[in-house]
């Protein structure tokens, strides 16, 4: 995290980037959840399904991740500040 600190980007670009890979990473695991669901036999109502609980997923993913880095921004780290 310290070579992170100490580059020419602006703080909040880092912070996003962060709360993106967070969210992305949380996303691609609930498609392969879903795209395992599909095969051992869920049944969509709808061929719109699919794509609303990926987009689902994609918002819950980034709430969850700022609300990690909500908590890690009240910790007393260095790299807390990062986030501030």
């Amino acid at each position: 995290m310290k070579e992170v600190l100490v580059s020419p980007v602006k703080r909040i670009q880092i912070a996003t980037g962060q709360l993106l890979s967070a969210a992305t990473i949380a996303t691609m695991q609930g498609i392969i959840i879903l795209f395992i669901g599909y095969f051992i036999g869920l049944k969509f109502t709808s061929w719109i399904t699919p794509f609303a609980v990926i987009v689902v997923m994609i918002v819950v993913g980034l709430v969850f991740s700022r609300v990690d880095f909500s908590k890690i921004n009240r910790s007393k780290s260095k790299e807390a500040d990062i986030f501030s």
